[in-house]
């Protein structure tokens, strides 16, 4: 647990924030929003949505179906806002849990488990989420995801 909180700890010390607005999270009539505020095409809104969303690519270098131009624009004003995690726990069984940063400077856990193929998202910190994970402690919010 030590370890985690030094983890925790660096985070909150290293870690810039965001300077600009966020895209992660918008809605593509936001998306649409944004690309008309800025002078491009409507259809560039899905694109952005596509690789936020469907890929996963967190800067915009990496939309390589996106002009550079529009690239350097939008990564001028916007940030895509991944953040990667500040902790990770591995167990031999498979089963991964991750320590996300969250834009309002909380945290969020989230625990892969292979067997089921869940993704389970829970509050707070990676000590949190295990009782919630054991003992379904009410009184505290959390998502599964499987497929």
């Amino acid at each position: 647990m030590r370890e985690v909180q030094a983890q925790i700890s660096e985070h909150m010390t290293t870690e810039t924030n965001h300077s600009n607005p966020v895209l992660l999270g918008l809605t593509p009539e936001q998306l649409r929003d944004i690309v008309a505020e800025e002078g491009l095409p409507a259809f560039a809104a899905k694109q952005l949505a596509q690789w936020i969303y469907q890929k996963g690519v967190g800067d915009f270098l990496g939309m390589s179906n996106i002009s550079i131009a529009a690239r350097k624009k939008l990564a001028e004003h916007y940030d895509v806002g991944f953040m990667p995690p500040v902790a990770e726990q591995h167990s031999v069984d498979g089963t991964a849990k991750y320590l996300f940063p969250t834009q309002s400077g909380q945290f969020v856990e989230t625990v892969f488990i292979p067997d089921d193929d869940c993704l389970c998202q829970l509050p707070g910190g990676l000590q949190d989420g295990l009782s919630v994970l054991h003992d379904g402690a009410p009184g505290l919010s959390g998502a599964t995801y499987c497929g």
